[in-house]
């Protein structure tokens, strides 16, 4: 029995020779969306559709051999992608209470807020999210059936959003934290464990078992109802496969690894932490030098006035003349060191203005000198 089922789950053949009985009878001829994941821990692949259920089961009765199926999705790709399409959607809570007011045509709504639904509905079917299409043709189709005189279920409707309210974002965390520890990473992820983080609400919404035709047996995971089930079925399939969560040191998105320390999630985010690094570290040693030659030129001029002042060899006035000189070349050296920053161009004024100011410096201290004498 799979674990996410309750206890009247349904593993449900689909070959010719056998009659489906019950609600999967009527899953064979609506058009109801339904999402089916197919997990391969050995090849770290998943297969994902998204469709009404007769499409689906339909391409699996026939492993896709006919090709021409209407399913809104058919994607292969690596094994845990719709956990972390999930878990870094961007899709808040407030998002999904909006979306399931719509869907329940509740009256007092306002026109500018069914006219944000329905545009955050188009988005999500627009995105190459697979997790947010699903919800929003289910959200669809529950908008559609009110409309026509269905009752408003918010039990019906909740289930489909629940994924991104309440606690999801911390129990991934918490599961991230799980799996990266050694006994659990000798233990891997089990259902128990599972289980004791994500509570009951994950393993009280029915999903289905359906297998396929071909050869060699294949299972998939569908579910019309909720995206929870297939959750936790993903769950089991990494944590099978020892896979842990990581979050990116440069996007600080999700990605999962067998490599349990800092990483990033692709190549193009590694070199953009390298080259940030890089452009840090250049700045902070052009800062350095920058500031370096700031300060010299600062006590190049203040040390010989000091002096000055010290042995009475100049006048007051003389020493006045000096400061207000130093002052005015300070200033523009600090409006120049500022506009020298990543300006190889702007760096070099700064420095040539630095040695004219110093020669300046030197020209009228000598002739404050001869003057005095």
């Amino acid at each position: 029995m799979s674990m996410f089922m309750k206890k009247d789950s349904r593993k449900v053949p689909v070959a010719n020779d056998v009659q489906p009985m019950g609600e999967f009878a009527y899953a064979l001829t609506t058009n109801r969306v339904a999402i089916a994941v197919l997990c391969d821990a050995q090849s770290n692949m998943e297969r994902v559709l998204i469709g009404p259920w007769s499409e689906i089961l339909r391409a699996i009765n026939t492993d896709f051999c006919l090709g021409n199926y209407d399913l809104v999705a058919d994607e292969i790709r690596v094994l845990g992608t719709l956990l972390l399409e999930i878990i870094d959607s961007g899709f808040s809570a407030e998002q999904a209470h909006q979306l399931e007011q719509y869907a329940l045509s509740e009256p007092y709504i306002a026109e500018n807020y069914k006219n944000l639904a329905k545009n955050t509905i188009c988005s999500m079917k627009e995105s190459k999210n697979l997790a947010l299409q699903f919800v929003a043709y289910r959200i669809e189709q529950e908008r559609a059936d009110v409309s026509k005189g269905k009752v408003a279920d918010l039990d019906t409707v909740e289930p489909i959003t629940l994924p991104f309210k309440y606690s999801w974002g911390h129990d991934v965390n918490m599961i991230a934290s799980l799996c990266a520890c050694d006994s659990a990473m000798k233990q891997k992820t089990s259902d128990k464990h599972i289980r004791s983080i994500l509570g009951r609400d994950y393993f009280d919404i029915p999903g289905y078992i359906v297998y396929g035709n071909g050869m060699p047996l294949t299972e998939w995971n569908v579910s019309d109802y909720s995206l929870n089930p297939l959750i936790v079925h993903e769950l089991l399939a990494i944590g099978e496969k020892g896979i842990i969560f990581r979050r990116c040191a440069n996007c600080q998105k999700h990605y999962l690894t067998t490599i349990n320390h800092k990483g990033f999630c692709s190549e193009e985010c590694r070199k953009q932490a390298a080259r940030a690094t890089r452009e840090s570290y250049n700045e902070r040693a052009s800062k350095d030098d920058r500031e370096k030659k700031y300060k010299s030129a600062y006590m190049y001029c203040y040390n010989p006035i000091k002096k000055m002042k010290a042995k009475g060899s100049l006048s007051v006035a003389q020493i006045d003349q000096l400061e207000a000189f130093v002052k005015g070349f300070l200033k523009k050296a600090q409006v120049l060191k500022k506009e020298a920053k990543n300006d190889q161009d702007k760096y070099k004024e700064f420095t040539d203005f630095l040695i004219v100011g110093e020669k300046e410096f030197d020209a009228l201290l000598e002739n404050l000198k001869n003057s005095k004498t």
